[in-house]
Formats: C-alpha cells, sequence, structure tokens
C-alpha cells in the first residue's frame, strides 16, 4: 500500500462502515461511543469533510472484522 492511497481506502472503509450501521441499524451516535469519538465526528467521515486517525480505522476494521464472523457488535461494543 502508498501513501497516495490511503484517502481512496479510507474511504472504501468508511463506505463500508456505513453499510454495516445501516444493516445493524446501528445509529451514528451508537458508532461514535463504540469508537470513542463524538457523534459530529462520524458525521464529518462520512460527509468526507474529516479523515479518522490510525487509531480510529483500525476501531473500525475490528468492528467490521466481528461483523464478517458473524458477531453483532452494539453501543456497548460486546459481541453475542
Amino acid at each position: 500500500m502508498y501513501f497516495s492511497d490511503v484517502p481512496e481506502r479510507t474511504s472504501k472503509l468508511l463506505s463500508e462502515l456505513k453499510t454495516w450501521c445501516d444493516t445493524n441499524r446501528v445509529k451514528q451516535v451508537e458508532l461514535a461511543r463504540m469508537l470513542g469519538v463524538t457523534p459530529q465526528g462520524v458525521t464529518e467521515w462520512f460527509k468526507g469533510r474529516n479523515q479518522p486517525t490510525g487509531e480510529q480505522v483500525l476501531a473500525m476494521l475490528e468492528i467490521l472484522n466481528k461483523k464478517s464472523r458473524g458477531r453483532s457488535t452494539r453501543a456497548t461494543g460486546s459481541s453475542r
């Protein structure tokens, strides 16, 4: 991966995360709580006005990874 790929890959990750939220009926305020950010921060990411930090990207990948293993991750961050 090259640094020039980062914005494109981040955009794709955010799109996947938004789809996950829509599918699982997770509100942005819940997602923000799971990621340790403000709801406004999540809105800024989804609108493309701001980019998440590396740590936040890793947390997003963790959420999506749990999803792919068939687990549900809700506001508590627990898996069931």
